[in-house]
């Protein structure tokens, strides 16, 4: 249903809609709002339309070239559908229980079943701080009460990318082999 509507919308040319006298202002909006929310869907999208890491990698990449912290949530529904995005600048540890408070409003407000949190490390160091575990610990833990699920947290750092579920399984599986090493 939301592919249709959004390539029936994308039809819709938003120079020639502007040009229409006939059209009322909050429709030619709404086609405006439409496209703008096809070519991201386009960006984020794998060919079944779910959000695969590749593909969002591809779509945060614009993050690799800030020169300040943007802290980006991808909301998706139950079967990975991109919903939405938005970045948050003010990217402080000190702001967390506030950034913590929005995005999961963020994710709420969009019917999400699922996040993705991706953010950029400037200084071009693509490692979990302390207190970027902390961060994310903190944004799972409110958005799982909120019936959302946290998939994973990227971190973009020059060419370089580390998730942190991918960090969680490898410090698992360290703790499995040294478990079974002492047995």
């Amino acid at each position: 249903m939301l592919e249709s509507v959004l390539e029936f919308m994308t039809s819709i040319d938003p120079k020639t809609l502007a040009e229409m006298t006939s059209v009322d202002e909050r429709m030619k909006e709404l086609a405006e709002y439409c496209t703008r929310v096809s070519e991201e869907y386009a960006k984020v999208k794998a060919k079944d339309g779910t959000i695969d890491e590749v593909h969002l990698l591809d779509f945060c990449g614009d993050l690799r070239e800030k020169t300040y912290e943007i802290l980006r949530i991808i909301a998706v529904d139950a079967n990975g559908m991109y919903l939405g995005h938005h970045d948050f600048t003010d990217f402080h540890p000190l702001s967390a229980m506030a950034r913590t408070f929005a995005i999961v409003r963020f994710a709420v407000k969009k019917d999400a079943m699922g996040i993705y949190l991706v953010h950029n490390h400037p200084a071009g160091v693509a490692e979990f701080a302390p207190s970027d575990i902390e961060l994310t610990e903190k944004i799972a833990e409110a958005a799982r009460y909120a019936g959302v699920a946290m998939i994973d947290h990227l971190i973009l750092a020059g060419d370089e990318h580390v998730s942190y579920e991918a960090m969680k399984n490898r410090e698992e599986e360290t703790s499995d082999a040294q478990e079974q090493q002492q047995v």
